[in-house]
């Protein structure tokens, strides 16, 4: 999936997701999971990429990125 100059591959995923800013400036992650907990934050500081969900449950999760004035609400799921 990419929107807004992020890219998040590969969804669904059996392993681990990666996220991919083309964004010069901070780039705030938080994925939440189905019931609205917070199940990690991290921040991207540039161009860069980050590798999460390694350890996550099967099942859905959501994805908001916050970057300058963009936000954007991605569903990401996580298979068995």
């Amino acid at each position: 999936y990419m929107a807004d100059g992020f890219t998040v591959s590969p969804n669904p995923s059996k392993t681990e997701f990666k996220i991919f800013s083309e964004e010069i400036e901070r780039v705030d992650l938080k994925v939440y999971n189905a019931h609205g907990i917070l199940v990690e934050e991290a921040a991207l500081n540039g161009v860069s990429n980050k590798t999460f969900g390694i350890n996550y449950e099967p099942g859905i999760y959501f994805l908001r990125i916050n970057a300058g004035n963009k936000t954007s609400l991605q569903r990401i799921v996580k298979s068995e």
